[in-house]
């Protein structure tokens, strides 16, 4: 077979193997091309849905917002005006109507987990600054301040508001807070407190911390500047502290707080020994159980009775040796 022929038969070979697999996976490519067609068709069909309720709802929202703009009570209901949101139907109360006040007070039930602080005729800055507190964040009406107050009054500060309310006081006294809180410091104020003698002579004694702990409940009490308070706080701390603290030049508390702390922490204090402690000499042959004389056992032989000391007498050499011949002893007439 010529080279040639050999070349056709390879070709023929060849069309007819594609034609083989053309037959074979042709209807399975155009199964895959008709389903992904159909994805697409349903993904525009999802698509243009979604952008046609994202549009309504937010027409919805803009209609809400003209209908507020417009006027603050609520639309009438009419066909062709439906309302939005149902109109809410309020309880009948027997009690409504008593107490007329012109706000829509509702800061108790709002707020009913936070506590109310209490007042019993002790520290009362400290009670008026928390009860400042609650109120500010509370939104409380000023015509309910006292009324809200005075319910959390214990013992004297209890029977003191009671005699108020059947005084011949003016109603009005008792619903204006600032003229209340006059009434309060005249009964309950300390008038022999005063807050910059005490913090003109604090002085630290137990360390730093201590010391701006007294300083903190000092400050609270006076309305001075940053400034002037650090000042004051440099004067009260011990002096190698204070030398180190303005080497910085702090410009606030805080900062004077910091660097205090430091320099304690770099320079803790030495325990106090005296020298006479140092130099005392220390056994080492110290018994655990202290010696008693008592302890001691007893001898069943009486001791003799003590001779009485006499002052020996004087010898002379003939005397001495006189003695010696005899057998005597030198100071007493015993062998």
């Amino acid at each position: 077979m010529t080279e040639s022929a050999q070349t056709r038969a390879q070709t023929a070979m060849k069309e007819a193997l594609l034609q083989d697999i053309e037959s074979s996976f042709g209807p399975r490519f155009d199964e895959v091309f008709q389903h992904n067609q159909d994805l697409e068709a349903r993904m525009d069909k999802k698509l243009n849905k979604l952008e046609t309720d994202l549009s309504d709802m937010f027409a919805v929202i803009r209609k809400i917002s003209e209908t507020r703009d417009s006027s603050s009570t609520p639309p009438s209901v009419t066909k062709n005006n439906p309302p939005l949101l149902p109109t809410p139907t309020i309880p009948h109360d027997p009690n409504r109507g008593r107490h007329s006040s012109p706000h829509n007070y509702s800061g108790m039930t709002r707020l009913a987990k936070l506590d109310f602080p209490r007042f019993n005729g002790d520290k009362l800055k400290e009670w008026l600054f928390k009860v400042e507190q609650f109120f500010s964040i509370d939104n409380t009406p000023d015509d309910l301040r006292v009324g809200i107050a005075s319910i959390h009054f214990d013992g004297l500060a209890s029977a003191w508001h009671q005699s108020l309310v059947q005084s011949d006081m003016q109603p009005s006294t008792l619903l204006d807070w600032s003229s209340y809180k006059l009434l309060l410091y005249e009964r309950f104020d300390d008038l022999l407190d005063d807050p910059v003698a005490e913090l003109k002579n604090l002085q630290e004694t137990d360390g730093i911390v201590e010391y701006h702990g007294r300083f903190e409940l000092l400050r609270t009490r006076v309305n001075f500047s940053e400034d002037y308070l650090v000042r004051h706080y440099l004067a009260g701390i011990r002096t190698d502290t204070q030398m180190h603290v303005r080497m910085f030049q702090p410009s606030m508390v805080r900062q004077c707080l910091l660097l205090g702390r430091l320099y304690e922490k770099a320079h803790p204090k030495k325990p106090y020994t005296s020298n006479w402690s140092q130099n005392r000499p220390t056994s080492t042959n110290r018994s655990l159980i202290p010696f008693k004389k008592d302890l001691e056992p007893k001898s069943s032989f009486a001791t003799p009775p003590d001779r009485p000391k006499n002052p020996l007498p004087f010898l002379t050499n003939a005397q001495m040796a006189q003695r010696r011949a005899d057998g005597l002893c030198y100071y007493c007439d015993e062998q």
